[in-house]
């Protein structure tokens, strides 16, 4: 394919001479500077410097490694790649299959909303704020009732063994196929490429109170939740470099969120936010503003696993709506200028957690205080970077009203290895100088006869005499004497 029509799909290209100019995707700029040259089929910026074929652009552009490239250029024009390597060829196979499954799923279900059976869900979508073309842009669709309606519809085409792989369909305990989304309203999650992977099914009002609300795809070869952000195929249309990306909880947030004109915004499905996300995030920005509702629950949901995120060196802003409403109802009743300005005030994460921690312990009594230090330090631990570190630690010690040596020297105790336990399962000395020196002494008393006053002891496993200071002493080293089969001291 030519490399015009490839970054012409990206960028608004205009003749200039021999190439094809516009303004640079990978830095700011007024002036255009980047070019694409259909002779050699090779663009440059004279801006940045970068440059390339049509597979750099691709990598750089969409994040791609360099075989994804490669099959994204395969797909534009209706290649097949066959991989060697066997395994690696069939699990491709496999791995096209499902998708092509899931894609005829997400178009079952689309023509099922515009039918007369997904009237009641069109309904609902539009009380919502969703409106046609937010339904497009999202590709929603809706599962009527029936236990075999998707299954009857995709069975021709598809062996039912691959649908259930597809978590499309389940197994009864009777070893009968049923449909896994009934009556629900279907959100495709895609990845980063816009393939569907899986699907997050909302149940519809009026549905019996044990129906949950939520039915989402399990686990497959092609969908893994913690790997996966709901939306992230659209935000990465947007400079999220500039502008950072926004992390909401649910699918109709990100929607309306779009909707509004933030269309920087993501979900995790149904999980918390992972160092798997923020490390997929990191390809397109350093920036993420994580937004939770403003209840007691939305606190308590950010403040999980805030430990795990600190280990990642990014730039993480936490925002807590006022009142308990979640970012869909707050940019409906604010709108967009009042959510981008809710973004602005949130707070990084070492000062969120302090505040977290300031409402759970009594910072008037040293144990209040100690518990409080103790998990503050327990968030610095993750953080790799010494001079975030630092400064964490210089506002820990501000906000719970301490030293920063205090601070440092707890760190030294909780970092400290612990000592090894021995072999009745007491803890076993440290292992200072002086022990270290005795360890060696002992070492040569068994190794050297003339200094143990007896014969040489030999190794049992290898019968050789064991050198002076070789190793360093054990105490639980079996050898024998040669001429006897007592074991040594230990």
């Amino acid at each position: 394919m030519d490399i015009v029509e490839v970054i012409g799909g990206y960028l608004p290209l205009k003749r200039s001479g021999r190439s094809f100019k516009a303004l640079c995707p990978f830095h700011s700029e007024k002036t255009p500077s980047f070019h694409v040259f259909p002779e050699s089929q090779l663009f440059k910026c004279f801006g940045c410097g970068k440059a390339g074929t049509v597979f750099s652009f691709l990598m750089a552009q969409d994040r791609m490694e360099f075989h994804e490239a490669v099959r994204a250029m395969a797909e534009r024009v209706g290649l097949t790649l066959r991989e060697e390597g066997g395994e690696g060829d069939r699990g491709s196979g496999e791995r096209d299959a499902l998708i092509a499954a899931l894609r005829a799923a997400m178009y079952h279900f689309r023509g099922t909303l515009n039918s007369g059976a997904g009237e009641k869900a069109r309904d609902y979508l539009t009380g919502r704020g969703i409106g046609p073309a937010l339904v497009d842009r999202f590709l929603l669709g809706y599962a009527p009732g029936e236990w075999d309606g998707l299954l009857k519809a995709l069975r021709g085409q598809f062996p039912e063994p691959l649908l259930e792989k597809a978590g499309l369909v389940a197994l009864s305990q009777k070893g009968s196929r049923y449909d896994r989304f009934r009556d629900r309203i279907l959100f495709p999650i895609a990845d980063v490429r816009g393939r569907v992977v899986g699907f997050g099914g909302r149940a519809m009002p009026g549905a019996p109170d044990d129906t949950p609300k939520y039915v989402n795809s399990p686990e497959t070869p092609v969908y893994r939740k913690g790997q996966i952000l709901y939306g992230l195929h659209l935000a990465r249309e947007e400079n999220l470099q500039e502008l950072g990306v926004v992390i909401v909880e649910g699918y109709t947030d990100v929607i309306l969120l779009h909707g509004a004109g933030v269309t920087n915004a993501c979900a995790a499905c149904g999980t918390a936010l992972t160092p798997e996300h923020v490390r997929l995030l990191k390809r397109y920005t350093n920036r993420i503003h994580l937004v939770f509702d403003g209840d007691a629950a939305g606190v308590r949901a950010m403040d999980r696993g805030l430990e795990l995120l600190a280990g990642e060196d990014v730039d993480l802003s936490l925002v807590v709506l006022p009142g308990d409403e979640d970012p869909a109802d707050f940019v409906g009743r604010c709108g967009a200028d009042a959510f981008r300005e809710a973004l602005r005030g949130g707070r990084d994460l070492c000062d969120f957690k302090l505040a977290v921690v300031a409402g759970k312990e009594d910072l008037s009594t040293p144990g209040g205080m100690a518990r409080a230090a103790d998990e503050m330090l327990a968030l610095v631990r993750k953080v790799r970077h010494p001079v975030r570190r630092g400064e964490y630690l210089r506002r820990t010690a501000e906000g719970l009203r301490t030293s920063e040596e205090a601070l440092r020297a707890r760190l030294s105790q909780q970092e400290r290895p612990a000592p090894a336990a021995g072999p009745a399962g007491s803890p076993a000395p440290a292992a200072g100088p002086r022990a270290l020196h005795e360890g060696l002494v002992v070492e040569a008393l068994l190794g050297d006869a003339a200094l143990a006053g007896g014969p040489g002891r030999r190794c049992r496993r290898s019968g050789s005499r064991s050198p002076r200071f070789a190793r360093r002493w054990s105490g639980s080293s079996r050898c024998s004497s040669e001429g006897g089969g007592r074991r040594s001291p230990s």
